[in-house]
Parts: C-alpha cells; sequence; structure tokens
C-alpha cells in the first residue's frame, strides 16, 4: 500500500506535533505501520529543522518540506498544498493519512486503517482525537485506543486533556 501523510505545523505548534501527534506515530506499531510512507509537512522556517528530525524518529526516510512564505497567511497557504497532496494521492492511488499537529493516534491505529482501505478509491473518515497541550504528559509510553478512550472519559482529566472538550469555544486555531 502507497502511504502519504500530510501535516501542517507552524509557529507554537511544533510543540505540540512533536509531543503528541509524532510521539503517537512513533510508537512501535504505529511506527511500523507506517514504515516506507511518504511524509510531506508544510512548515515555516523555524520548524524545517525539527520536522525533519522528527520525520526520522517515526522511521519515515522520504518526505518533503514545503516551507510556508512569511508574511502571507499559513492558513490560506496550507489548504492550497493539502488539496495538491489529495490530487497527488489520488494520482498515484495512495492512501492519504491526515496527521494535524494535535492528533493522537493510538498504538497500533494505524495498521487497523490500513487494513479497512481494502478496496481501490475507498474514503474513510476517522474522527480523530484532538488534545490539549496540558494532556502531553500521557503520552510519554505508548498507549492503546483502549487506554486513550478510558482516559478520555475519566472525569478527573477530561476537561484538561482533550480538545473536543472545549465545546463551545471559538475553532478559528482549532490546534488547541
Amino acid at each position: 500500500m502507497n502511504l502519504r501523510l500530510f501535516t501542517g505545523v507552524w509557529g507554537k505548534y511544533i510543540d505540540t506535533f512533536e509531543r503528541a501527534c509524532a510521539a503517537s506515530l512513533a510508537w512501535p506499531e504505529n511506527k511500523a505501520a507506517i514504515h516506507g510512507a511518504t511524509w510531506t509537512i508544510v512548515c515555516d522556517e523555524k520548524a524545517q529543522d525539527r520536522v525533519n528530525d522528527i520525520r526520522l524518529r517515526c522511521g519515515i526516510l522520504r518526505g518533503k518540506n514545503i516551507v510556508l512564505h512569511s508574511g502571507q497567511d499559513p492558513t490560506f497557504q496550507f489548504s492550497g498544498h493539502l488539496y495538491e497532496e489529495m490530487a497527488t494521492c489520488i494520482r498515484e492511488d495512495a492512501t492519504f493519512l491526515f496527521c494535524l499537529p494535535d492528533y493522537v493516534f493510538g498504538d497500533g491505529t494505524v495498521a487497523n486503517l490500513k487494513a479497512m482501505m481494502i478496496e481501490k478509491g475507498l474514503c474513510l473518515a476517522v474522527p480523530n482525537t484532538r488534545v490539549l497541550p496540558s494532556a502531553m504528559e500521557w503520552f510519554d509510553e505508548p498507549r492503546t485506543n483502549a487506554q486513550l478512550v478510558s482516559i478520555a472519559f475519566d472525569p478527573l482529566f477530561m476537561h484538561q486533556t482533550w480538545r473536543d472538550a472545549e465545546i463551545g469555544k471559538d475553532t478559528i486555531d482549532s490546534y488547541y
């Protein structure tokens, strides 16, 4: 299976990306499932060296960085590159995995998603868990989806951990 990952990260989101999304993709089962994938990362100039290191830590050797033009709206630029990546996936018959900085993939999730992609032209939409910076302490070690769900519904942690628990808050700047 031709797997392509796509991420946009700039400014303050690089720490969230490294401690949430990239950390969960580097967990053993996810790392094995993304081996051989291509990872395109849209980033600002300051993040470029860090995203290269992050990509390698996750075991991905192929990929490219698309550096944002300073002084222009990063969200607008990101959208254009997102559409371009989706078109590439269609052209190459590749599976597209969207990886925003605050997504967390339970260990084994990527392999399960790949197993579900059994037909050509199939589109699979998955509601990902998005986290707040206060949750980063939970991702220092691999967590299964069952463990992540248990943490998410623990009344002691729910409102300080998960992005989606912030119902009613402005989501224009919604990485967290």
